[in-house]
């Protein structure tokens, strides 16, 4: 969540790199982030967020929902408890920005999680739902810490292993 990379603006005051833009977050996740603890505080640095609360551009959700026509958010708990995906439909298909579910193409394996996992039992469980849906309807997954392999189309092959199909 975030408004990554902050700006300054004037002094110390952090403001947003994208003023017009509007940040969602699932609320639950912001209320989490507020409590500062040790294990994940890090990634939660209030003075980067709370500006965006008080302009108003930051949107807290409430669950699954449509964000705008075409651009929706899912909740897809195990790294966080809260953590969400954004996935994104034109026509028939759909892109799916899939946060830290599945953070590199090397992740596919529903066992393969990550130390930072907070529920890492709820992250395979949010993985075999994810592609129950994304599987069959051919979701292009865009994954967001693999600078070699950005995005793919996740298929099983055979024997029901996990794999990338070949972009064409």
């Amino acid at each position: 969540m975030g408004a990554w990379p902050p700006a300054t603006g004037g002094g110390d005051r952090v403001v947003a790199t994208f003023p017009n833009a509007k940040y969602y977050v699932q609320q639950q996740e912001w209320e989490h982030g507020r409590l500062q603890l040790e294990r994940d505080a890090i990634s939660y640095m209030s003075p980067n967020y709370d500006p965006l609360l008080e302009t108003g551009q930051m949107v807290l959700l409430n669950g699954d929902q449509e964000v705008l026509p075409g651009i929706s958010v899912k909740v897809f708990p195990g790294h966080t408890a809260n953590m969400h995906a954004v996935i994104i439909e034109s026509g028939e298909k759909k892109a799916c920005y899939i946060s830290d579910l599945i953070p590199t193409s090397n992740h596919l394996d529903l066992t393969w999680v990550m130390a930072f996992d907070l529920f890492p039992l709820e992250t395979i469980e949010s993985r075999k739902k994810y592609y129950a849906q994304a599987i069959p309807e051919r979701w292009l997954t865009v994954f967001t810490h693999d600078d070699q392999t950005p995005w793919g189309h996740i298929e099983k092959d055979e024997r029901g292993r996990l794999g990338l199909a070949k972009l064409t």
